[in-house]
């Protein structure tokens, strides 16, 4: 939990530092997250129409909390298959808790239009057996 919340200081303490994001510069971020602790705590950012990490694994039969926030606009995350929809402001930080029950690929993607490169948030979670 310490980890997770460090993450999302910097995060909101670089936030002048992402405002030219929008003009075209670098969006890069970490691509992959694979949860190794018991506890699986994930943060989720929203910026650039990306999200970071695009590809989370998750065990099946275990509790997850996933941090949403979003860097530049309002955004949302919609992950098919797992009943899960959630919008966020900049600077906000929504937590989702779930457990996912079923292994396999579940798509999430940004539900309610945000500008010109809406249809490029899409990202994915894969439940893994235990």
């Amino acid at each position: 939990m310490k980890k997770i919340t460090a993450l999302l200081a910097i995060v909101f303490f670089s936030l002048p530092a992402f405002a030219v994001i929008m003009n075209g510069q670098e969006c890069n971020m970490s691509e992959t997250t694979s949860v190794t602790q018991e506890a699986q705590e994930v943060a989720i950012i929203a910026k650039c129409y990306q999200y970071f990490p695009r590809t989370i694994v998750l065990r099946k039969g275990s509790p997850a909390r996933l941090y949403f926030t979003s860097v530049d606009r309002p955004h949302d995350i919609k992950i098919e298959g797992l009943q899960i929809r959630q919008e966020v402001g900049p600077g906000k930080i929504a937590v989702l808790d779930f457990t996912p029950q079923t292994a396999g690929t579940f798509e999430y993607t940004c539900d309610i239009y945000c500008g010109p490169g809406h249809r490029r948030m899409k990202g994915k979670i894969i439940v893994v057996e235990k």
